[in-house]
């Protein structure tokens, strides 16, 4: 099927670059995950798109997560929401509930 040869270009690809190892297998999750949406996509595409980009942009994310500490939740006032860093800084993330998702994982 097109899809399973389209998602092993994927793979191939994303594992030929030099890397973290959490953010190469979080986009080849993806891309498993989501492989019904090979079809609709021409070979050219995937041999054009930088994946090296995106696993670097994920590669950030995880750094980050390992700098924050905690995120601060408020039950009634979600936009007060603050995610904190080691550091003792902090960020606003209104309405995430998650660190991962106030880290954009």
């Amino acid at each position: 099927m097109k899809q399973d040869y389209l998602l092993s270009v994927i793979i191939r690809k994303i594992n030929a670059i030099k890397g973290n190892k959490e953010a190469k297998q979080d986009r080849i999750a993806y891309y498993t995950k989501y492989a019904y949406k090979l079809e609709q996509i021409d070979k050219q595409v995937i041999n054009d798109y930088n994946f090296k980009y995106e696993v670097e942009q994920y590669q950030k994310r995880y750094d980050e997560l390992k700098k924050v500490e905690k995120l601060e939740r408020h039950a009634y006032a979600p936009e007060l929401n603050k995610l904190w860093y080691k550091d003792g800084t902090c960020v606003s993330v209104p309405g995430k509930q998650t660190i991962l998702e106030a880290v954009g994982l």
